[in-house]
């Protein structure tokens, strides 16, 4: 295939050509290496990265392009696993020392450029969809939290609504008080987050849960009737 190359470019840059079969690796994911810039010259590679302990395809890139110029450029690690995709992948690695003999050939030096940028746009499209996606999961938080909440409000004031007005023992009173305070020592030691967006609880709430046939019936009329009397 180096045929199809002119022979004066292979001669100038004879010291970097490197050859590849099919499904040989070029560069593997997580290797320190020299931070070498890969010219892919002829043939195609196939881009894989590990996510969630699989290795999945995510790209592949036909000649001519780059790869490896992230690592070049900001250092770290490889990103991901390039494997020779064709039968045969010929290309050019370019150390940081070499970028001269690189940027010598106008045509390469914007094909650099492009692909710099492109990585630049992929990233901020990125940080794009992280930052919407972390707003719609706050949201999310943020309503199952207050509902949690409103949960551990009701069940409080139904225990105490019920010491406080209830026909019961010492003992039965005691126990009733002890359980409204648990929830409440519950939260605000496990999730004080939650301990406090607690909102009151009212007579409105409970005619809603008695719409929404929440509540049981022991305590449906009950608690409608303690808290409509306690509001007026």
């Amino acid at each position: 295939m180096t045929e199809a190359i002119p022979e004066k470019e292979l001669l100038t840059f004879q010291r970097f050509l490197k050859i590849y079969s099919s499904g040989e690796k070029i560069l593997v994911e997580g290797q320190e290496d020299d931070k070498g810039l890969f010219l892919l010259r002829t043939g195609k590679v196939l881009v894989y990265k590990n996510l969630s302990g699989q290795q999945e395809l995510i790209n592949t890139i036909e000649a001519v392009n780059f790869f490896g110029e992230v690592s070049l450029f900001i250092g770290g690690p490889r990103t991901a696993t390039i494997l020779a995709g064709s039968e045969s992948v010929i290309v050019y690695a370019f150390q940081s020392p070499d970028l001269s003999a690189l940027m010598s050939n106008p045509t390469w030096g914007s094909l650099l450029v492009t692909r710099l940028c492109q990585n630049l746009k992929e990233a901020n499209e990125v940080q794009i969809n992280l930052r919407v996606n972390y707003e719609e999961l706050e949201q999310k938080y943020t309503k199952q939290s207050l509902r949690v909440a409103e949960m551990f409000a009701v069940m409080a004031s139904a225990q105490k609504a019920v010491a406080q007005d209830a026909v019961v023992t010492s003992r039965e009173w005691r126990y009733l008080v002890s359980l409204s305070e648990l929830l409440h020592r519950l939260l605000e030691n496990r999730t004080p987050e939650i301990a406090s967006r607690i909102p009151p609880v009212d007579a409105e709430i409970w005619q809603k849960l008695h719409r929404e046939n929440i509540l049981p019936p022991v305590l449906d009329e009950y608690l409608l009737k303690y808290f409509s009397k306690n509001e007026s």
